[in-house]
């Protein structure tokens, strides 16, 4: 267990993710230093053969993902055949809970992916198909390759799961990013078929402003904090997340915003998803002209529709990094034997 109140340091991550049989054991030194050169052998069991990595780590890590408000939803169903079936629990018709809860799932195999690639070895995701909804995918991990290890950013990758701090805190505003670390995160941000818009430097004033006197409505700060989370007008990343596209279309949106999370704690600095609900925006927008206003700037700087939810990544540097609290694992992680037509 993470304690509260003291945020854990990378060798000490490292370290644990080794203890799990999440990473081969050079990726411990190679998180610390430079590649090592080429065809160091990857560590192998007693008796022989290449060490397989467990998809019970990588579960367990997963649950460490941005919840986006419905992780309580998210189920990881660890199989015998290597694999972990990701599902939400929740029935059509929950409108903006359920899409919440299919960001999350996404969000979930993002982390997957980065354990397996940090682990030298392959995943595959086999989509569910729609009549087994609200199951979304199973991923399945290979082997990793003889001789491989991963790169130095890729453990950094991993690493940054559970290392990111709570991301929902007031940022340094004397802390301006620069053009590489925005790269990073912009890099990743779209992915077909989910497209995300960054907001341009010179749009950043009127974007902060649209932000704060959203925050400024009790209904919406439960979503989106308070107006003091906008002071300085930080960086911003919009994803569109339209209420009648297929569930696997919210799951790719949180697999990419994910994406961007990890790859913002790689290089120092802390992407924040916000997610603004159009169930309490249309109201709120109806009955006072200055949120309609706000709507529309957001709207219009960040390329998306105001009757959709809409993810908000507000990205700096914290201020003050606070560990975030331990998932409830007994409550997401679920262990079973491959059903029929599971991943044997």
């Amino acid at each position: 267990m993470i304690p509260s109140n003291e945020p854990i340091d990378r060798r000490s991550l490292l370290a644990g993710l080794l203890a799990v049989g999440a990473l081969p054991a050079q990726a411990i030194a190679q998180g610390q230093a430079p590649p090592q050169p080429q065809g160091v052998a990857v560590p192998e069991r007693r008796g022989g053969g290449v060490r397989r990595p467990s998809p019970m780590p990588a579960a367990m890590m997963a649950c460490w993902c941005e919840g986006f408000g419905g992780l309580d939803r998210l189920r990881l169903t660890v199989t015998r055949g290597q694999a972990v079936r990701v599902s939400v629990e929740g029935r059509s018709g929950e409108g903006f809970v359920l899409i919440r809860a299919f960001m999350a799932a996404g969000a979930a195999l993002e982390c997957m992916g980065a354990v397996s690639s940090a682990s030298a070895a392959s995943h595959t995701v086999r989509w569910a198909e729609a009549a087994r909804l609200p199951e979304v995918a199973s991923l399945t991990l290979g082997d990793p390759a003889p001789g491989k290890l991963p790169a130095v950013e890729t453990v950094q990758l991993a690493a940054a799961i559970m290392s990111r701090p709570d991301p929902h805190v007031a940022f340094d505003a004397a802390k301006r990013l620069d053009e590489s670390a925005e790269a990073a995160v912009t890099a990743v941000m779209s992915a077909a078929p989910v497209t995300a818009t960054y907001v341009k430097p010179a749009d950043r004033a009127a974007f902060g402003q649209a932000m704060r006197v959203l925050a400024a409505q009790p209904a919406l700060a439960g979503f989106i904090g308070d107006a003091g989370l906008w002071q300085g007008d930080p960086m911003a990343v919009v994803w569109p997340v339209e209420r009648t596209a297929a569930p696997k279309r919210w799951v790719m949106v949180g697999q990419r915003v994910q994406a961007c999370i990890l790859q913002a704690e790689r290089v120092g600095i802390m992407l924040d998803p916000l997610v603004l609900p159009p169930d309490q925006v249309e109201p709120l927008a109806a009955a006072h002209p200055e949120v309609a206003k706000a709507i529309a700037t957001v709207a219009q700087l960040g390329a998306c529709a105001a009757a959709d939810p809409v993810v908000i990544g507000r990205v700096g540097v914290v201020a003050e990094r606070r560990s975030r609290p331990a998932p409830a694992f007994l409550e997401i992680l679920r262990l079973e034997g491959p059903g029929p037509g599971a991943d044997a």
